[in-house]
């Protein structure tokens, strides 16, 4: 038989949330709108440094983890290696003319290699689409992929997985997309390997690069 738990004796860690004073603000369309009164803390607000700190100082922690869906095996990255290939990352974007007019369009589940595309694609400046793979992967949903295609317009497209989604990709007009992918055999399209891709050698003015992107500038599509 089960027994009950008393949550009152169960210990919590404390955690250091910020301060919160809400105003709101009903809108005549009967939308409420909410406003931390609470002034924003000065933060640093490039992901870069934030990724290059944590490579410093627990280089060898893991930083991502994921399940093999055939063997049940975890495969896993450490802080120091994520950091490196998210340069590689965004080197090779950018010399594929990744930028503000030539966004990058992911279409994958959640995996290392969607989160070392999307953190090289935001790190070199490069806005970034996340795309549910099930409108690839699932034939009636192909209409809604050719939608948020014609409206993000990217100039590069990953695709983890190969023969599963080239139905889909063959939908779509490629001219001048760049494609990248982890099984690039299974593609009927001129692909980039994902691997060779994150072992780009980052140019000597790529922090540069980065270190002067402007904060404000779009990051993601969602």
């Amino acid at each position: 038989m089960l027994k009950q738990l008393d949550v009152n004796s169960v210990p919590y860690r404390s955690i250091d949330l910020p301060a919160v004073d809400m105003a709101v603000r009903q809108g005549e369309d009967g939308s409420l709108i909410l406003e931390n009164k609470v002034p924003l803390p000065e933060f640093d607000p490039l992901l870069y440094r934030h990724l290059e700190k944590q490579a410093m100082v627990q280089p060898e922690k893991v930083a991502l983890a994921q399940r093999d869906k055939v063997t049940g095996e975890w495969r896993s990255i450490t802080f120091a290696d994520m950091f490196a290939r998210v340069r590689s990352v965004a080197q090779g974007l950018l010399d594929l003319g990744g930028g503000p007019g030539r966004p990058l369009m992911i279409l994958s589940g959640n995996s290392i290699a969607h989160a070392l595309m999307r953190f090289g694609a935001i790190v070199a400046g490069v806005p970034v689409c996340p795309v549910s793979e099930n409108y690839a992967l699932m034939a009636g949903s192909r209409g809604r992929l050719k939608h948020v295609y014609s409206l993000v317009k990217p100039g590069i497209l990953f695709v983890e997985g190969g023969a599963p989604y080239d139905p889909a990709l063959m939908s779509l007009e490629l001219d001048g997309v760049k494609v990248i992918s982890a099984d690039p055999g299974g593609l009927s399209m001129p692909a980039l390997r994902f691997d060779a891709f994150t072992a780009t050698s980052p140019a000597l003015d790529l922090e540069k690069h980065i270190l002067s992107r402007d904060a404000d500038g779009h990051a993601a599509y969602m």
